[in-house]
């Protein structure tokens, strides 16, 4: 439903440059539902029998909506009428009371404002003048095992209407499901990522041993002038490293300016997180400097009157 079809009691109606203030979704629910999926209530109570026969009609709005429409207020007990065309969709709703924020725009998805109305007993409940109002989700929680239960709720509907098509589920596994397109898209990243972390590996030894071929006189003179291999070792390491953090700074910086793009692809972990951005360079630093290690180790160990007629 589009917003500005909300009109909230003490507060201006959208202005025409707002348009139409953005889309809100609504769920049509019974008294249990929220107990049942564990959505913490934060403000008034939940949907009780009595609202399903009841003279006023119950609504209950998550956090995002009471912030929208009522700013800095206690939304409890305030009305909310529906404004429309048809006499049908215009109707005035009390609000009984607020819940948390829920995560049903998908994995990853952007928390957007919704609200819940209450399944009456009437045939003429209003939800019944929408399309597709027949489909019915059935949210169960029990201790037993879940087939049983599945087989019990299929044995329930049965008995009722055997022609009705019942598909049964877990709450895991919808999620898994749900996860499927996400998954396949980090695997695939993944893979870009080894790829192109192992080309960064060969690009760096490749640099690195050319800049130590070109050095080969001076590892010569410092070995013959009684320089420890090692201490030679670590010179030439010191010196790359400088470079590779360099391109680490600049890398992480990038990075940063790239995230806002791959943010609809993550789930449970912001774009910008310190620790994954310090992991991934933490590793690029360790294939750098083991890539710099091995050339400039193999130089060190060579002989130096070998070394000094190289040229």
């Amino acid at each position: 439903m589009p917003l500005v079809a909300l009109e909230a009691e003490g507060q201006p109606p959208l202005s025409p440059d707002q348009g139409i203030g953005g889309i809100v979704s609504w769920r049509s629910v019974t008294p249990k539902y929220f107990s049942v999926l564990g959505i913490p209530l934060l403000r008034g109570r939940a949907f009780e029998e009595q609202d399903r026969t009841s003279a006023y009609d119950a609504m209950i709005l998550n956090q995002a909506l009471a912030q929208r429409l009522f700013p800095g207020q206690d939304p409890v007990g305030k009305t909310i009428h529906f404004s429309s065309d048809e006499v049908r969709d215009a109707a005035t709703f009390r609000i009984v009371g607020v819940t948390a924020n829920t995560q049903n725009q998908g994995l990853g998805g952007h928390i957007g404002p919704e609200y819940y109305l209450v399944r009456s007993h009437s045939a003429n409940d209003r939800i019944f003048n929408y399309l597709d109002s027949q489909r019915i989700s059935m949210v169960v929680r029990s201790a037993i095992d879940p087939q049983t239960v599945a087989k019990e709720i299929r044995d329930s509907v049965a008995a009722l209407d055997p022609t009705l098509p019942l598909e049964s589920s877990t709450l895991g596994q919808t999620v898994y499901r749900l996860a499927e397109r996400p998954r396949f898209t980090a695997a695939l990243l993944s893979l870009f990522a080894a790829i192109g972390l192992l080309l960064a590996a060969v690009g760096i030894f490749g640099l690195v041993s050319l800049l130590v071929s070109q050095r080969i006189r001076e590892i010569a003179i410092r070995l013959a002038l009684g320089a420890n291999p090692a201490t030679v070792t670590r010179v030439m390491v010191f010196q790359t490293l400088v470079w590779i953090a360099g391109g680490a700074v600049a890398g992480t910086f990038c990075s940063l300016v790239a995230a806002r793009w791959i943010g609809a692809l993550l789930f449970g972990i912001k774009p910008n997180d310190p620790a994954t951005l310090t992991e991934a360079a933490l590793l690029l630093l360790a294939v750098a400097l083991l890539a710099s290690y091995i050339p400039a180790r193999r130089a060190a160990k060579v002989d130096p009157m070998v070394a000094l007629r190289y040229e």
